[in-house]
């Protein structure tokens, strides 16, 4: 909440480095054990195969017809946060994101691949996908943060932040389907690593930045990509008791800055608006396939940058040389009661909301 900089309980805040990791899923769960190392996991053998694991040790939610995965790091470099007085605050932040996402994946979609193309139930059946999405995207950010409070009058207080962001993309990639129609069949030579499969009328919209070799070897370079990024915020309390805390005094310098002074408090905030801006690695591109009991197998990756030929890829008329992958855009409420001023019990609500776009085909 960028407007947070402005009218709160520190004068001067540093943050060295910290940092999280989020993995999640709408379809499957393990026991809490397998989180606490390697240790924990079982031996695939001969005798207990991945197949064992799935069936003994994952729970499925069949609660939705698609699926969605989502992997996200991020790491808050060394920033700092100064008041300026009692009504302008300013910081500068640093800060390292990387998010894979899957998106609107069809369950049965999902199973196959969870069985290994061994589920008999699944051959033959045709599999029709809209708007599905596989992103992912590693990037920096330095971002300039400005608070100000807008208003303060008797019991209602109003503040608001912005920050800007100077976007720096290492490296990003993404495929997206438009109507694909799919059917795997059975057959001899049907496994993980050579499923047959038939794909009509399937439209795909690929990119890549054009820093990762395809070939193996280290990156090109290690910024491909650059753009411009915002959060924007601003919070209104509520604050009944104004005159216990507030002198009267334009300034607000005798206010106290360890103490709450709303009774109900109220915060909205945009965060990661924008998009950086790749090239688009020349061998990856939007293209068209129409296929025929095709053997994935058949796929060949070579150096001379042939391997969308090798799939039988017609490549679309309207493909482009760069792509635009857009933030990872979300919204936020939050509203925070203190129903008793003399005790410190808070109840507090927050909703979030993540935009899904799955319009565009180049979004994390």
């Amino acid at each position: 909440q960028p407007a947070e900089v402005v009218d709160n309980s520190m004068q001067v805040e540093i943050n060295l480095i910290s940092g999280y990791n989020l993995f999640s899923n709408n379809y499957i769960k393990v026991d809490r054990k397998y989180l606490f190392g390697p240790k924990n996991l079982p031996t695939f053998d001969s005798t207990y195969t991945f197949q064992n694991f799935v069936v003994s040790e994952l729970i499925k939610k069949t609660n939705s017809t698609t699926k969605n995965v989502l992997f996200r790091s991020d790491i808050l470099g060394p920033s700092f946060m100064f008041s300026i007085n009692r009504k302008n605050g300013i910081a500068v932040t640093s800060r390292i994101r990387a998010i894979v996402n899957a998106d609107n994946f069809l369950k049965d979609f999902v199973d196959i691949g969870l069985s290994e193309f061994s589920d008999s139930l699944l051959y033959n059946r045709e599999f029709k996908m809209n708007q599905s999405r596989l992103s992912a995207m590693a990037w920096g950010e330095i971002g300039i943060t400005y608070g100000r409070v807008l208003l303060n009058k008797d019991v209602h207080f109003l503040k608001a932040g912005l920050t800007a962001k100077y976007l720096m993309g290492f490296a990003s990639g993404y495929f997206y389907n438009e109507n694909v129609s799919v059917k795997f069949f059975a057959d001899d030579s049907l496994s993980l690593y050579e499923p047959t499969v038939t794909a009509n009328n399937a439209n795909i919209r690929a990119g890549l930045s054009n820093n990762i070799p395809l070939t193996g070897g280290s990156f090109d370079d290690y910024i491909s990509g650059s753009g411009v990024g915002f959060d924007i915020g601003v919070v209104y309390e509520y604050r009944p008791d104004f005159a216990d805390y507030n002198s009267g005094k334009s300034d607000m310098k005798d206010e106290p800055r360890n103490k709450n002074k709303y009774k109900l408090k109220v915060g909205f905030s945009a965060l990661d608006l924008g998009s950086i801006k790749f090239t688009k690695h020349p061998e990856i591109y939007d293209f068209a396939i129409n296929w025929q009991n095709y053997n994935i197998n058949n796929a060949e990756l070579d150096s001379d940058g042939d391997w969308l030929d090798s799939l039988g890829a017609t490549k679309l008329s309207d493909n482009k040389e760069t792509y635009k992958m857009r933030l990872p855009t979300s919204y936020m409420l939050t509203l925070d009661y203190r129903p008793f001023k003399k005790v410190g019990f808070y109840t507090n609500f927050t909703a979030f909301m993540a935009t899904r776009n799955l319009d565009h085909d180049a979004k994390v």
